[in-house]
């Protein structure tokens, strides 16, 4: 990630990049994900190549220790979705909750 800030050495504004490395085991067990579309600059970040889904239904993500990626994934399955819906004079939140059924 790169975000512009001032240099605390040489008091000039410059453009610094940051990495944050979590391994796979410390992954949270929900993980919540906000897209902040607002706009369709936004949007355009989200669509796939065929501009349909911004999101699978399953997400794999591999943690890392030091450089090398980690070994174990965790796998996360989109159960629910909060949509907030805008007009030119009023807006709501819409969900939508995939059920589960657990069987013991």
């Amino acid at each position: 990630m790169t975000h512009k800030a001032t240099c605390q050495t040489c008091k000039t504004f410059a453009t610094f990049s940051s990495r944050r490395v979590i391994a796979s085991e410390d992954l949270p067990p929900f993980l919540a994900l906000n897209a902040s579309v607002y706009s369709d600059e936004n949007l355009e970040l989200w669509l796939d190549s065929r501009n349909q889904r911004f999101l699978p239904p399953k997400v794999e993500i591999r943690g890392q220790t030091g450089e090398d990626f980690d070994a174990m994934s965790a796998t996360y399955e989109v159960r629910s979705l909060v949509v907030k819906i805008t007009t030119k004079d009023r807006s709501h939140l819409v969900s939508l909750v995939k059920g589960a059924c657990m069987i013991s």
